[in-house]
């Protein structure tokens, strides 16, 4: 099938200084402009972020043409992937890089993005070229491209595929449309499930580890060196396997007596403790239509150290909690969860944490209120992501709705010990917030989404200082005395010039090294 990677440059010198970046203000910025698109045009967006201060975007596109006045030939949805530098500045011509051209059946799928130590973006995908369909047919029914063939890619930041134009795939397996991938070390774990479970080991290099595809299924979480957690549920409630890179179980533990009720697609809220083990926080059912947070540590022995069970974050029977989210600060052995609560009237964002060992450090029984209000047609606040600030602080981002299209999304900074606000930000109005991505770096926080609303459909993304909740640039933050920073630049022919050019410059930095820098 003919591939179109090779026709999307990196086109950092067809870029005006007006191209989008990160925002300056408390407006997102529009990344990808799928305005009047329909609502799959640009959804589901992943977001990672790189050691070298990048950010890796994936995307799905759908896609369709007119034959004739009555006809549309369904083309399916295929996955981009985007590049921003340091500064927010997209790498390549719109729409991206073009993952694989294959019809996918539908947007009845998941995939997943992760990245390695090097830069690079790895994507999983569940594709219909196990249907066989000519390019050049014409599809009217997505009835007849229903299979679901995962597949596996790898991009370098120039945009090369590594791994082959058609990635790495599996044709024996044709209806596992949810696909992932996790990072242990340098192996990246192709998940795959649907009519089963499986998963697929794949080194740096591409190749796969074992002659097939394993039985599996769960969440996965690094461990020690080359080993990494398995979070599922075997009946008799949630497990915990710690694995070797091979498969090969190490121990296995049932951490808690009440089993998950979520409809998400990864129910398991995880983070590794940096010792091996991970916290662990998922929604259970108590009753019809009440629900509770559960939360538990456990550690890289297998010890569930809050006990034999894990403990209800809110510890009263006034049950109506949901989507919970969980970070870790490694340093401090703390743990955080925060969680969406509605209670009568009253709706609130809660956060709470606690030490590795169940002890509770802010957020007594019922936790902090870090927002609360009178509920107004029953619009609500909603959970999307969290992290450790390096002091021992928390950032919590939420969303607080005032209508079926009118959301707002705030960030906001609380303290570790006691749970109170430092300062907090608000972005945005009237945006249909759906797959958000929350990054939590020492020095800033990323957020990635897609709006949804007629008009202004598309992926935005801002960042915020965790310093103080500014939109002040990267050296005004995280500069030191002792930052290398650049004393020379050379084209790549060797001439030295004065100013880095559009392109791709070598620049030597103040410690001695050197480094390939685009701009």
């Amino acid at each position: 099938m003919k591939k179109f990677t090779s026709l999307v440059l990196l086109a950092l010198g067809c870029f005006s200084t007006a191209s989008a970046q990160w925002n300056t203000g408390n407006s997102p910025k529009l990344f990808f402009n799928a305005a009047n698109q329909g609502d799959y045009y640009g959804c589901s967006p992943k977001a990672v972020r790189t050691s070298d201060g990048k950010t890796w975007i994936s995307y799905k596109i759908w896609e369709s043409r007119q034959v004739n006045d009555t006809l549309w030939d369904f083309r399916g949805v295929h996955t981009y992937l985007q590049l921003l530098n340091a500064n927010g500045v997209k790498q390549f011509a719109d729409p991206g890089i073009l993952v694989n051209d294959y019809r996918t059946p539908s947007w009845w799928s998941d995939y997943g993005l992760a990245v390695d130590a090097d830069g690079n973006a790895i994507v999983t995908v569940a594709d219909g070229r196990g249907a066989n369909i000519a390019e050049d047919s014409v599809i009217d029914s997505y009835s007849d491209v229903q299979t679901f063939q995962p597949a596996i890619y790898k991009f370098n930041q120039d945009g090369d595929p590594l791994w082959g134009l058609d990635g790495i795939t599996f044709s024996d397996l044709q209806n596992e449309p949810f696909t992932d991938v996790t990072m242990v070390g340098d192996d990246a774990y192709f998940v795959m499930n649907g009519d089963g479970g499986y998963v697929m080991r794949i080194n740096a290099d591409g190749t796969c580890a074992w002659d097939a595809p394993k039985s599996f299924y769960g969440q996965i979480c690094p461990s020690t060196g080359t080993d990494f957690i398995n979070f599922g549920d075997t009946g008799d409630g949630p497990t915990a396997t710690r694995y070797t890179r091979d498969l090969e179980p190490v121990w296995t533990v049932t951490y808690d007596t009440l089993s998950v009720s979520s409809h998400d697609l990864h129910p398991y809220k995880i983070a590794p403790d940096g010792e091996g083990g991970a916290a662990v926080a998922f929604t259970c059912n108590m009753g019809q239509f009440a629900h509770n947070i559960r939360v538990q540590h456990i550690s890289g022995d297998g010890e569930t150290t809050f006990g034999m069970a894990g403990v209800y974050a809110y510890e009263s029977l006034d049950y109506d909690h949901d989507y919970p989210d969980i970070a870790v600060n490694t340093k401090k052995q703390q743990i955080c969860v925060n969680w969406e609560d509605n209670i009568d009237d009253l709706m609130t964002q809660s956060a709470k944490a606690y030490n590795y060992y169940g002890d509770v450090v802010f957020g007594g029984s019922l936790g902090t209120h870090v927002a609360e209000k009178t509920s107004t047609g029953g619009y609500a606040y909603s959970t999307i992501g969290s992290g450790a600030l390096p002091n021992g602080d928390w950032i919590i981002v939420y969303g607080n709705w005032e209508g079926w299209t009118d959301r707002s999304i705030i960030v906001r900074r609380i303290n570790g010990e006691t749970g109170e606000r430092v300062w907090s930000r608000t972005f945005g109005r009237s945006i249909q917030m759906d797959d958000e991505n929350v990054i939590v770096e020492p020095d800033f926080t990323y957020v990635i989404y897609r709006n949804g609303v007629d008009g202004k459909q598309g992926i935005y993304g801002f960042r915020v200082s965790n310093a103080d909740g500014a939109y002040t640039d990267i050296q005004s933050v995280s500069s030191k005395t002792t930052q290398a920073h650049p004393v020379a630049y050379y084209g790549v022919d060797g001439k030295q010039l004065s100013t880095p050019s559009a392109g791709l410059n070598i620049v030597k930095y103040s410690d001695g090294t050197v480094k390939k820098v685009m701009k």
